[in-house]
């Protein structure tokens, strides 16, 4: 796409999301800006735009990734902006969405891309969730792109000590151990894959590092104060109080994911039998769960008064054109805005949504409730999964406690 088509093609793009998305002006201006931007360098390196010119121009704005909030919004625009100029499906049907990086862009030039996507066909055959496939494939191309930043064009040229210097790239610096490990894991898991297609030794997967391994955490939970915090409404609420009111309850009364939450659609709604049936996004499991009065009763309300009119299949939608689904963030929001007042107080308190779930497994456990039922309450493909939630059971844990007594201490004094 040449200079002189890449600014038509922009001025049709900001037609479309002004008159048929209707959106606002400063969601056009975040396409707009980084357009013209884009122009300019195709101009001044004098090439067409293709899906390299385009990844090689957002490689120049990957400190943005690593930056604060504000700084990564700009970063998804401008993938958004490149995504929406290179889909050949907005000159025929538009179709408005998020744009990732191209990923597999990485893989083209690389001679050993077939067992990746060997790999992909085998996590697919064992079932994998969707979201495993993902990271999966994140964390080979990541290595890749790293194998070829430092001449590295063939799997079978790895050394242990390529494999230990992926962990010490700049990308890596502000991670967390508990995303290190998750990168360590899904490395670890390719690397032996390779070595079952002899294509490495087998000592090479011991190189990926260890110094972050997996443990087993206490979990946390809200205490009442903040679940009542959670669930106050105020005497109008707005619609989007309700939609993160219905979310939020679906998590903490019938302990549904929040992928399950935002993929929630209308013939898993059973109003007469009062239940919900799905399968879930991550296991694949099908569940059945009761339809409880307020949860249903939080669900009529949003839908029938505060739902914006839309065809789609789909329970909860953008407040604001285009009406979407959700995705997983607006599930994240909803806990961050009830409990903001909490916040301005100086108190901590847990965050994320996966803890409303993990607090309707810890008060099932504290009602007695056997473990079995948990499991298939929750969905979980092994009994074993609900293990970490015996740390939360206080009063039976007490009954656990050694005692002290003949145990005989000497006080030590520090030099």
């Amino acid at each position: 796409m040449n200079p002189k088509d890449l600014k038509r093609r922009i001025d049709e793009i900001v037609i479309q999301l002004r008159d048929t998305y209707q959106l606002k002006s400063s969601a056009v201006y975040s396409f707009k800006m980084p357009s013209k931007m884009l122009l300019q360098y195709c101009i001044g390196t004098k090439q067409p735009l293709t899906p390299a010119v385009g990844q090689k121009w957002l490689s120049t704005f990957q400190h943005l990734q690593q930056g604060d909030p504000k700084e990564q919004r700009r970063y998804r625009s401008y993938q958004r902006c490149v995504g929406l100029l290179l889909d050949q499906q907005w000159q025929k049907q538009p179709i408005w969405k998020s744009y990732r990086c191209n990923l597999d862009n990485t893989l083209q030039g690389y001679q050993d891309a077939h067992h990746v996507v060997s790999y992909l066909q085998l996590l697919r055959e064992e079932g994998k969730a969707e979201s495993t496939q993902s990271f999966s494939k994140r964390v080979i191309v990541l290595f890749t792109g790293y194998l070829q930043q430092i001449s590295c064009l063939s799997y079978q040229a790895l050394t242990p000590c390529i494999v230990k210097q992926f962990f010490f790239q700049d990308a890596f610096a502000n991670r967390k151990p508990k995303g290190l490990r998750a990168y360590a894991y899904r490395l670890r898991l390719f690397l032996r894959f390779l070595v079952d297609q002899n294509v490495l030794p087998p000592h090479l997967p011991l190189a990926v590092p260890t110094s972050c391994p997996r443990i087993t955490e206490i979990i946390s939970c809200l205490p009442q104060k903040e679940v009542k915090q959670l669930l106050k409404m105020d005497q109008t609420p707005t619609a989007f109080q309700k939609r993160n009111y219905a979310m939020i309850l679906l998590a903490l009364r019938l302990g549904l994911r929040s992928s399950d939450i935002v993929k929630l659609q209308f013939h898993h709604l059973h109003w007469k039998q009062e239940t919900i049936s799905l399968f879930q996004q991550k296991t694949s499991k099908h569940v059945e769960l009761p339809l409880l009065p307020d949860v249903g009763n939080a669900l009529a309300e949003y839908i029938f008064q505060e739902r914006p009119k839309s065809s789609s299949p789909y329970v909860f939608l953008r407040s604001s054109a285009p009406f979407t689904p959700l995705t997983r963030n607006a599930c994240y929001r909803a806990t961050r805005y009830q409990l903001q007042e909490e916040k301005k107080d100086g108190k901590s308190f847990p965050q994320g949504f996966h803890i409303l779930r993990r607090t309707q497994a810890s008060q099932m456990l504290q009602e007695g409730c056997p473990p079995s039922l948990i499991a298939s309450f929750l969905g979980h493909v092994s009994i074993e999964s609900i293990d970490p939630y015996l740390s939360t059971d206080v009063s039976r844990l007490r009954s656990c406690s050694l005692s002290l007594e003949n145990i005989t201490t000497t006080p030590e004094h520090l030099p």
